[in-house]
């Protein structure tokens, strides 16, 4: 792809081999491109419908179903990222810091609580008991070796800054807290290691 001046955020496409697609930050907007080779050549693609600045998440959810949030809005693309259309509901106010897909559902990690979406992310409701009501979620992992497990990051409110892991075995249903609460710490990425089940 080209320069870009801020975040590039890229998903490649279930079922499609080679197939990927990337939205890039750039001076006039969000831009989006597409490889068939695994990453080697882009080509941009129209992105119709699709507007904002930043590209905070983005998740391909289908073969060509894809969720992107853009911290304004959520935009949904059902043809492999030709056109978008801005959700609505819960999800409009575009505060999705990452998507997850998993055992049909798709999870959306949110600033103001956990959603999931069983027809591809047209429909979105509250998910997951055992969660802080209207937690701030950050971010959300799972481990390639265990099927439904789920770990949130989630950020705490008040005068001092923690963030609370919880885990869930069951696909993001029912949540529990793993170990105390990281403070005063800024957490900029995670992840799980795949060899320590």
């Amino acid at each position: 792809p080209a320069a870009t001046q801020g975040t590039v955020q890229i998903a490649f496409l279930p079922g499609v081999p080679g197939a990927a697609l990337l939205v890039r930050e750039s001076a006039g907007g969000l831009v989006v491109e597409r490889s068939t080779d695994g990453g080697a050549t882009w080509r941009k693609r129209g992105a119709r419908g699709l507007t904002g600045a930043k590209a905070l998440a983005l998740r391909a959810v289908g073969e060509k179903t894809l969720l992107l949030s853009t911290g304004a809005d959520t935009y949904r693309s059902i043809d492999g990222g030709d056109t978008w259309q801005a959700l609505e509901g819960v999800l409009s106010s575009g505060q999705a810091h990452a998507f997850l897909s998993l055992q049909g559902v798709v999870l959306a990690a949110t600033d103001y609580g956990l959603f999931g979406s069983r027809d591809g992310g047209a429909l979105w409701l509250p998910f997951g008991a055992g969660l802080p009501s209207n937690s701030s979620i950050a971010g959300l992992l799972t481990h390639p070796a265990l099927p439904g497990y789920v770990v949130a990051l989630l950020r705490s409110a008040g005068s001092t800054e923690a963030t609370l892991i919880l885990a869930s075995r069951d696909g993001g249903a029912a949540w529990m807290p793993v170990g105390p609460a990281l403070r005063n710490d800024v957490i900029t990425a995670a992840a799980l290691d795949p060899a320590d089940p």
